[in-house]
C-alpha cells in the first residue's frame, strides 16, 4: 500500500484523515491534531521504495532515496526562514516510519490552476492576483532563496483572492549555484534548469513567473524552452495587453541575461500596466 492508513497517528498526534494526493516524490494528506487541521507531505518516491507495516524502505535505491529525504530537509529548513502569510507556515518536521514528514498549516483553496481553467478571470484581477505572487516570490528572494519550481499547482488561491506559494523542494539557498538533481517542469523550467553545471539565480524564477503569467492570461502554458529554440513566438488566444506581452516576452528569454534581472525590476514594469 502506497499510503498511510486512514486513523494512523503520526508522531502520536497528527490523525490521518483523507489523502489529498500523490506525486512521484511524496504523498499528501489531511490531518488532525486538537481542532484543528493540517497538510502532511511524507516522502515517498514509490519508484523507489515500497512499504511494509507502514515503514518505508528501499534495498536497491539507497543513494535516490537519501537525496530526496535530503531535499524534504532542505524545504524544512528554507520554511522556518520565512513568517510571510503568503507562504505556506511549517508546524513540525520529523522522521518516522523510515521517512520524513512536513506538517504544514491547511489552507483551504485550490490551485491556481483549477482556478484559471474553471474561471473566466478578468485580465485586471489577474494582474492584482499575479503581483501578490510576485511579491511574495520578491521576500523569497530577499531571504536569499531561489525557489526554482514557481507553477500554478504551486500556488493555492481562496476565493478572496489570498494566495499561498507552496513546494520548497527544489529551492537554492544562500547563493548557491546550481541542485543537487536535474527536475524540471515541463514549460515552466528555463533552459538553465536542464544542466547541473548551468548556474541558477533569481533570474530563473524571473522566467517562471513570466510563463505562470502567460498562463493565467491565456488559459495553456507556453511552449517548453527546448521547444521554443525553434518557435520563439508566443501566441495568444485572445486580446492581451501590449505591454503585458512585452512584459512576458522579455521573461521568457531564453538567454537568462536578457531577462529581467530582479523581482523589483519586473515590478517596476508591471506597475505600468493600466489595470
Amino acid at each position: 500500500m502506497d499510503f498511510l492508513p486512514l486513523e494512523y497517528k503520526l508522531n502520536r498526534k497528527y490523525k490521518i484523515e483523507s489523502y489529498v494526493s500523490k506525486t512521484d516524490f511524496s504523498n499528501v494528506y489531511l490531518s488532525s491534531y486538537g481542532n484543528k487541521q493540517y497538510i502532511v507531505k511524507e516522502c515517498f518516491p514509490s519508484k523507489f521504495v515500497i512499504r511494509d507495516n507502514n515503514v518505508v524502505f528501499t534495498d536497491r535505491y539507497q543513494k535516490n532515496f537519501k537525496m530526496l529525504r535530503e531535499s524534504f530537509n532542505r524545504e524544512a529548513d528554507v520554511l522556518k526562514r520565512f513568517n510571510n502569510d503568503s507562504i505556506i507556515k511549517l508546524n513540525e518536521y520529523f522522521e518516522e516510519n523510515g521517512t520524513v514528514y512536513l506538517i504544514m498549516e491547511y489552507f483551504k483553496g485550490r490551485t491556481l490552476k483549477k482556478y484559471i481553467l474553471e474561471n473566466d478571470v478578468l485580465e485586471e484581477d489577474i494582474v492584482k492576483i499575479f503581483l501578490n505572487i510576485l511579491k511574495t516570490v520578491k521576500e523569497i528572494h530577499n531571504k536569499n532563496v531561489v525557489h526554482r519550481d514557481i507553477k500554478p499547482s504551486n500556488i493555492l488561491i481562496n476565493g478572496k483572492h489570498k494566495i499561498k506559494i507552496i513546494d520548497f523542494g527544489s529551492s537554492i539557498i544562500d547563493n548557491e549555484k546550481n541542485g543537487t538533481y536535474i527536475k524540471v517542469t515541463d514549460c515552466y523550467s528555463p533552459l538553465e534548469m536542464y544542466s547541473l553545471k548551468a548556474e541558477n539565480d533569481v533570474r530563473t524564477d524571473i522566467y517562471s513567473l513570466c510563463a505562470l503569467l502567460y498562463f493565467m492570461l491565456n488559459k495553456q502554458k507556453p511552449m517548453d524552452v527546448l521547444k521554443r529554440f525553434y518557435y520563439p513566438e508566443l501566441l495568444y488566444e485572445k486580446e492581451i495587453d501590449e505591454l503585458l506581452k512585452q512584459i512576458i516576452s522579455k521573461g521568457l528569454s531564453i538567454d537568462k541575461n536578457e531577462r529581467y534581472s530582479s523581482c523589483e525590476e519586473l515590478l517596476e514594469e508591471l506597475e505600468k500596466v493600466k489595470i
